[in-house]
This record gives C-alpha cells, sequence and structure tokens, in this order.
C-alpha cells in the first residue's frame, strides 16, 4: 500500500500561559490524528512562533513548507528604499517535486487569513499538494469546498480585524492618558515597568550627550562614529555603533523629556508595512512627561532636528556635511556605477565617487570633478540643442521603430488565440447549464461536482494558454501604443529660448563621468531609451541617430 506523504503546519504561542497552541501540544495532536490514519506517513511538522496569522513575510516555517511542496517565494519592494515602501511576496511554481501529497492544518484560521491564501492553495494543487483542515473536514482536493473555505476564513479575518481593532483603540487611550511606550533596550536608559517611567544611566547618558554634542557642532554621522571607534565607546552589547543607530538616538524625542507616542504608522491589518512608516507630526500626541527623565535640553533636541531636515551644516570643513546640491543623486560613475558625491576642499566644492571615498583607488580609480567644470556642461544652450535633437531626430527615429516592432508581432499567436477563447466561450457556457440542472434538481451532487471540477480545469488551462499566447503581442502593442503618444507629444514640443537652471537641472535624468569623459542625459528620452533596451534595438536606434 502506497502511504500519504503528509506534512503537518501549525502556529505557535510565544506566550508561555498560552499551553494550548504551545508547540508540544500541537504536535502531540498531529500525532494523535495520525495514529488513527494507518495509510498516511508524516513527513515533517512545521510550526512558526507568534499569533498572528495576518503577515505571509514573517511566517519562515510556512514560507519553507511551500518550498519543499516545491514553490519558490520571491520578495519584492515597491522602492529601493525598504523601510520606505511596502514588500510583496510573490510565488513561482518550480520543477522540484514535493516531498509530501498533504498538508494537515488544525483548523482555518492557523493558515493565512487573508485572500493571498487562495492563490497558494491553486498553486499547491498545481503541484498535486492539497491542504486539509482537520477540524472543518476540508480538502482542497475537492474543488466545490472552496466556497465553504473562503466562508471560515471570511469569519476568522473578520476576527482578526476586531481584534486589531480593539489593540489600536487601547494604544490611542494609553496614549491620551500619558503612558509610556518604551522597552528594555532602550539606550540611556532603564525601563522600570511595574512604574511605567525610565530611569537615566549615568554612563549611556553622557554617550548620548556626547552624539548630540558633536552633530550639533557640524559632524556628520560617518564622523561621530570614527570618534566613538576611536574612545572606544561601545553599545550595550559591546558592538560599534552603526549608522542606524546614531540616527535612531538623534531622532528619538525621550531624550528630551519628550513623550511621542503614535509616532509611527505599520500599515493595516492584512496590509502591513515592511517596516513603521513615521506618520505626519500633527498626527502624533506629544507631552512632556515627569516618567521621562531629560537627558538632554529640548533646545538642542529641536536643533538637531532643523540640521536632520535641512541637511546644512553652515561649517567649511572637509568631512562636515554641507547640504544637499542640484546635483544630489543625478552624477554616476561611468567606472563602478555608485554615485558621486559632494565634498568641500579649502572652500570650493567638488564631487568624487562613493567607492573611491569609502575604499580607495584600489576599489575606483575614476577622476573627481569639479563643480565649476560641471557647470559649464549644465547650460541653457546645452539644454536647447538636446530638446531640439529630441524633437527633430527623434521622430522619424521613433517611427522606424512602430515599423521594426509591428514586424514583431505575432499573427499565428493571435489567431490561435481567438480560436481558444472561442473555446473558452463554449466552456463558461457548458458551465453555466452545469450550475443550472443541479439547481434544478436534473443532477444529484456528486456528477455536479464531478463535471464542475472537469470543466474549472478545462478553463482555468485554457485561460492560462490564451495568455501566454498574447503576452508577448501584448506588450508590444502597448510599447507602440506609448511611442505613438510620444510622438505626439514630440509635436506638441515648443522650445524656449531660455531655461533657468531650476529647469535644466528638473530635465536631467543622469549625468556620467567617465575619467575626462562627461555625459549628460536628459529625461526626454530616458523612457525611449528603455524600450530600445527591451527590444534589443540599441545598434538599429544608435545607428540612426549616429551615435
Amino acid at each position: 500500500m502506497t502511504l500519504i506523504k503528509v506534512a503537518c503546519y501549525c502556529r505557535v504561542s510565544t506566550d508561555s500561559k498560552d499551553q494550548a497552541n504551545s508547540f508540544e501540544n500541537q504536535q502531540t495532536y498531529f500525532l494523535n490524528v495520525l495514529e488513527h490514519s494507518k495509510d498516511c506517513k508524516l513527513i515533517n511538522i512545521y510550526a512558526d512562533q507568534g499569533l498572528t496569522g495576518t503577515k505571509l513575510s514573517n511566517r519562515p516555517e510556512f514560507n519553507k513548507m511551500l518550498k519543499d511542496a516545491g514553490i519558490d517565494i520571491i520578495e519584492q519592494f515597491t522602492s529601493k528604499d525598504r523601510r520606505l515602501k511596502k514588500k510583496h511576496i510573490l510565488y513561482e511554481i518550480t520543477e522540484r517535486p514535493p516531498l509530501f501529497t498533504e498538508i494537515w492544518i488544525k483548523n482555518t484560521s492557523r493558515f493565512a487569513r487573508n485572500t493571498l491564501s487562495f492563490e497558494i492553495i491553486n498553486l499547491l494543487r498545481n503541484k498535486g499538494v492539497h491542504i486539509k483542515f482537520i477540524e472543518q473536514n476540508i480538502n482542497t482536493k475537492d474543488i466545490s469546498s472552496d466556497f465553504l473555505l473562503k466562508l471560515f476564513q471570511l469569519f476568522d479575518e473578520q476576527e482578526s480585524r476586531d481584534k486589531s481593532s480593539k489593540v489600536s483603540f487601547g494604544i490611542r487611550e494609553g496614549a491620551r492618558k500619558g503612558t509610556i511606550n518604551a522597552n528594555s533596550r532602550l539606550y540611556g536608559y532603564n525601563y522600570i515597568q511595574a512604574e511605567n517611567r525610565l530611569e537615566i544611566i549615568p554612563s549611556e547618558a553622557s554617550v548620548i550627550k556626547t552624539i548630540y554634542k558633536l552633530y550639533s557642532q557640524g559632524q556628520g554621522i560617518r564622523r561621530i562614529i570614527n570618534y566613538l571607534n576611536d574612545n572606544t565607546i561601545m553599545t550595550r552589547e559591546k558592538k560599534p555603533f552603526c549608522k542606524s543607530t546614531i540616527k535612531r538616538i538623534l531622532t528619538n524625542e525621550k531624550y528630551a523629556g519628550i513623550n511621542a507616542r503614535l509616532k509611527y504608522d505599520t500599515g493595516k491589518v492584512f496590509n502591513k508595512y515592511s517596516y513603521p512608516q513615521v506618520k505626519p507630526k500633527d498626527q502624533w500626541i506629544i507631552q512632556e512627561s515627569d516618567k521621562i527623565p531629560s537627558i538632554i535640553s529640548k533646545e538642542l533636541f529641536y536643533s538637531v532636528q532643523t540640521m536632520l531636515q535641512s541637511k546644512i551644516n553652515h561649517r567649511n570643513q572637509i568631512g562636515i556635511y554641507k547640504g544637499i546640491t542640484d546635483y544630489a543623486g543625478i552624477i554616476l560613475c561611468g567606472k563602478c556605477g555608485n554615485p558621486y558625491i559632494s565634498n568641500i576642499d579649502r572652500g570650493r566644492r567638488f564631487y568624487n565617487c562613493k567607492t573611491k571615498k569609502l575604499k580607495g583607488t584600489g576599489a575606483c580609480n575614476n577622476k573627481n570633478i569639479s563643480e565649476n567644470k560641471l557647470n559649464t556642461y549644465i547650460t541653457s544652450e546645452n539644454y536647447r540643442r538636446a530638446l531640439y535633437k529630441y524633437k527633430v531626430m527623434y521622430k522619424s527615429v521613433l517611427e522606424d521603430m512602430v515599423l521594426q516592432l509591428q514586424q514583431r508581432i505575432n499573427t499565428d499567436s493571435n489567431l490561435q488565440a481567438q480560436q481558444l477563447g472561442q473555446e473558452l466561450n463554449k466552456y463558461k457556457a457548458q458551465q453555466s447549464k452545469l450550475l443550472n440542472s443541479y439547481l434544478e434538481s436534473i443532477i444529484d451532487e456528486s456528477i455536479f461536482k464531478q463535471a464542475a471540477a472537469e470543466l474549472k480545469n478545462k478553463i482555468t488551462e485554457t485561460e492560462y494558454k490564451i495568455k501566454e499566447l498574447t503576452k508577448p503581442n501584448n506588450e508590444i502593442m502597448n510599447d507602440i501604443a506609448y511611442i505613438q503618444n510620444t510622438i505626439n507629444d514630440i509635436d506638441s514640443l515648443e522650445i524656449k529660448e531660455q531655461y533657468t537652471r531650476d529647469e535644466i537641472i528638473a530635465g536631467i535624468e543622469k549625468i556620467i563621468i567617465n575619467d575626462d569623459k562627461v555625459k549628460v542625459y536628459y529625461k526626454v528620452a530616458a523612457n525611449i531609451r528603455q524600450l530600445v533596451k527591451k527590444h534589443d534595438l540599441e545598434n538599429y536606434f544608435n545607428k540612426l541617430l549616429g551615435e
């Protein structure tokens, strides 16, 4: 007899009082159930710690289980700065064979409590892996059980939202009453939990004062870290201070005796941010609190906040921050690809490669460039010339690109997709007739379930085939439409006699430095260059432009 390979999944409580959801008890629960299933073999038990089931990205064992089922997990962020944007989790079917064919879960609340769970269920089905919810007696092998499963999960979602709402209300009320939010890890203080107050640690408070003093004198965070390292000043964990730690210290109101609550937004339930985001200041609750003894004065704290906000320091010394320049973020090294950063030497501003500055010429030996030399490239005449080239030359090039892309449209694929579309309409009509027959008691439930499952598989398979056939053509058609719109924009573009410096800087995409060569790229052609690269038309494009 072939045994069914089973994996079990549970979320276990981190609360020592919650014995019912401890790993040991849940493990015993599954083993007892398996004892009565002689045709099953336990492969593994996956257990995530924590009480919440609303955020898949924080459940490593759940994701490990999916990987063992032949599904890869891909993380994507909506911004390069992971602290600011949300993390999206994508799932991808692989060729790996699954280690098991069934996943047993105690009940639906132990699974993912959001609609993403159905995407996972369908991916697992494609790998021949099904989920059995023991208490509700639901198995995803039976497609007709999807409606019942959705119903249970709606109840679970609502329960989780209700709990989240109650917790949020408690936090807001606590903030209004002046309760401080702290923990034992806050550098500079001991947290007396029983009395909800902070107590200064003199040795650490001295370090806090030094950090604020150095920053107020114009020392940047990097130089502050160097000072602390040179004087063997470490964190409470006996580790060197890092940039993020210094930044947190410099922005924490508690050091000035201020209790700031509701400062951070973690997102909504089922849609959490990867990192807490700072809310607008008018949404904070700010109070002076005798429960927080101050380490620095309020005047010093607010002075430092102003410096952090504007990033301007009027001290004219090497290594001290001089504020954001017009070229911030747009000058790139042509050798290593890293940005150029601003420096001042004897009153004159220049830019050098970040890699070279941090790691030396062995890592990158690209040349520095003075701001005066850079300014010779950023003129109204150069910008007008770039716009004129864009208006006169790019239009004919784009028209040629449209012809090139039109030749790539696969007419055979379109014909096949149309034929499949007719089949799809036929299956959907059959699906509707089948449902009516069942509702009118013409056919019994077992026949309905079997026929419905077969039709659903046919519809899913046909939709997938249509999508795969039309995807390349749809992309090309979208790009052609974009180019046509760009041609219309070029026709309506008016070139002025004179442009201000702000207008020119705003129109620059990037500046590439390669030793003595400086090349300025303007935004007007940035999207076109992306399309050229996407469709492998670089050589053709450059030839037409004479580049």
